[in-house]
């Protein structure tokens, strides 16, 4: 770097930090490094009891009855058509809770009184899936390519469609509460969508990370290290590398990267920090963890790029298999507590194709207010309920899941979690599921072991007889 383009850095950094404090000098020319803020990856505070459902994820707290109501009105001739779903959209207002959407995938469900039009489902599944997003981001996530230009697995719309009808959120990073605090990051989101935060090159699809495995004839330049010059700068190191790694793994340095192409340590081209969009794409950081402008250290928020994002959190990946999938602090905390649902992003990684590690569990960025639930039969990360915890005994001891583990387990206890929860919704009760947990002690008390893998004959009978438990389920 020449005499002129170190003033230009030192330019871009003094202006490009507005209010944000400056971190030491310590770049390639001895001027300012990127703003540092508050730590990019420490753990993210906020107080999500004292957030409004209400404000955050729906209207005022007769919205349900409202949605409720216009089902009611707009199949009182016994059909569900396209123009019926839109005014049910609209007596649900601009912003839909979980439940109000609940109220809508119940009735387009097949278990319904009314017929429904295809017409109607295919309009349901379109808002469902668009709600809340602007014209321009709304039409780009229904067509069949995503954000970067990938083409779009039809698992991924499929999932993405039946999770938001389930109730998970595309959020703005930069939404605030009330008190003008943001609700989901601490974090800046400034980066254009161009160089290295372009959308093509920051998109992550099982494609591009085995091609970028399998590529032994790939150069680039690699972080290999750091030097302090006399003035007490510290300075990268690079080194021209051949061969591709597949990886995803993490990178954080406070120093300014002449090179925004440059792969971390391990030869990775994206760093940890990753996010999915409302299109369903996956994206991560670039390595450098640095944009164009060099104005702070990238976090997730700045994968956003003006689009929403309906998870962000931290991916590994090694040799092009996924090893890691964590979800961050505040979003942890907010599902935990039942603020919001978000979509599961090992459901969507999966629906890409990608190569997931056996045994892979969604690790939780902050457990402080409690521990969201996989629900992967709806695609989504929710609160736990007594139900969920109910139906993973006896789906345990029905399947001898208990002694290992299996796909089969996890549709087990989506399939009784949901018919029973709907049925008791469709139904008006909200009780408290007393049939199931009568089944759930009996079968605890029988002390039942894994017996090549079949569960014990009064086993299934209670099963059974919990799966034949028509209307009012519970009550």
């Amino acid at each position: 770097m020449n005499k002129t383009q170190c003033v230009a850095a030192s330019v871009v950094f003094v202006i490009g930090c507005g209010s944000e404090p400056a971190a030491p000098a310590d770049s390639a020319c001895g001027q300012a490094a990127p703003c540092l803020g508050v730590s990019p990856d420490g753990n993210e505070d906020y107080d999500v009891d004292g957030l409004s459902v209400d404000g955050l994820n729906g209207g005022k707290a007769d919205a349900v009855d409202r949605v409720e109501k216009a089902v009611s009105d707009a199949t009182i001739d016994g059909e569900l058509d396209a123009a019926d779903v839109a005014l049910v959209f609209e007596a649900a207002g601009e912003r839909i809770s979980a439940d109000e959407m609940n109220v809508i995938r119940l009735a387009i469900s097949e278990d319904v009184k009314f017929s429904v039009t295809a017409e109607a489902l295919a309009t349901a599944h379109t808002r469902a899936r668009t709600h809340g997003l602007p014209v321009a981001e709304a039409e780009a996530v229904l067509a069949s390519t995503s954000f970067g230009g990938s083409q779009v697995p039809e698992a991924v719309t499929e999932l993405f469609t039946r999770a938001r009808l389930f109730g998970a959120a595309a959020y703005d990073v930069a939404e605030v509460d009330d008190d003008g605090e943001q609700v989901w990051t601490h974090y800046p989101a400034l980066s254009p969508a161009v160089g290295n935060m372009a959308w093509d090159y920051t998109e992550v699809t099982p494609f591009a990370l085995e091609s970028d495995r399998d590529d032994a004839t790939l150069q680039f330049m690699q972080i290999v290290g750091y030097e302090t010059l006399g003035n007490g700068a510290k300075v990268p190191r690079y080194e021209t590398k051949t061969g591709g790694t597949g990886n995803i793994s993490a990178h954080y340095d406070e120093t300014y990267h002449p090179q925004l192409m440059a792969r971390g340590s391990s030869g990775q081209k994206w760093a940890s920090n990753c996010a999915i969009l409302s299109d369903g794409s996956v994206h991560c950081l670039p390595a450098v963890r640095r944009d164009i402008n060099q104005r702070v250290i990238l976090t997730n928020p700045a994968l956003s790029r003006g689009r929403h994002l309906m998870y962000h959190g931290h991916i590994s990946a090694k040799a092009g298999e996924i090893t890691d999938v964590e979800l961050s602090g505040i979003p942890s905390k907010l599902t935990a507590r039942g603020k919001v649902v978000l979509v599961d992003p090992l459901s969507a990684l999966q629906a890409w194709g990608f190569v997931i590690r056996d045994g892979l569990k969604v690790r939780w960025g902050n457990t402080s207010s409690g521990v969201p639930y996989r629900d992967a039969w709806a695609g989504v990360l929710r609160e736990k309920t007594v139900l969920d915890s109910q139906c993973e005994s006896v789906c345990a001891l029905q399947s001898g899941a208990n002694c290992g583990g299996s796909s089969a387990q996890a549709t087990c206890v989506g399939q009784c979690v949901h018919d029973k929860a709907d049925a008791a919704k469709r139904a008006g009760c909200a009780g408290p599921y007393e049939r199931l947990t009568e089944c759930h002690a009996a079968l605890t008390q029988s002390a039942m072991t894994c017996d090549g893998g079949e569960a014990k004959p009064d086993a299934t009978s209670c099963v059974d007889q919990v799966s034949e438990l028509a209307t009012c389920f519970g009550s």
